[in-house]
């Protein structure tokens, strides 16, 4: 865990934050790392052959008013990106939320992975995500079974 929490140190991403009070607040504390982790619903990780951390994707519910699911990412690059949304496409149905500077190269990843514009504040715009349909598993079998499952006959 605290060399996953090194690599997000380190990786110094404005778009990465926690939120509390309002406030963003840059994740440069362990401390703060496993707070953004326990306010998480879903971590997805990218590692190299390497076994070194390439990137992150979490999804945090936002505890306010209204409560929204938020995409938090940080990574080396726009195709790893591209590579852990697309787990989180096949893995999570229900609506989802990003902030992403408006100068961001993965603004139009986002937008390439279903994300449509919903609206923007300063340097920042706001992307949603609607519900998908999650693809039923298919087992051993390989027919759908009574809860949605396929399994063969």
């Amino acid at each position: 865990m605290r060399e996953l929490f090194v690599f997000v140190r380190d990786f110094q991403d404005r778009d990465f934050y926690l939120t509390a009070d309002n406030r963003r607040i840059s994740v440069q504390e362990y401390s703060l790392f496993l707070k953004l982790l326990k306010g998480s619903s879903h971590c997805f990780v990218k590692k190299n052959d390497d076994e070194d951390f390439e990137g992150m994707i979490l999804i945090w519910k936002s505890r306010g008013e209204v409560t929204r699911r938020y995409v938090k990412v940080v990574a080396k690059s726009p195709l790893i990106v591209s590579h852990l949304l697309t787990q989180v496409n096949w893995n999570i149905p229900c609506e989802l939320f990003a902030k992403v500077s408006r100068t961001s190269p993965l603004l139009s990843v986002f937008q390439s992975k279903g994300f449509k514009f919903l609206g923007g504040r300063g340097d920042q715009v706001l992307l949603r995500r609607g519900r998908t349909a999650i693809l039923p598993r298919v087992t051993d079998q390989g027919k759908e079974s009574d809860d949605g499952q396929r399994s063969k006959s």
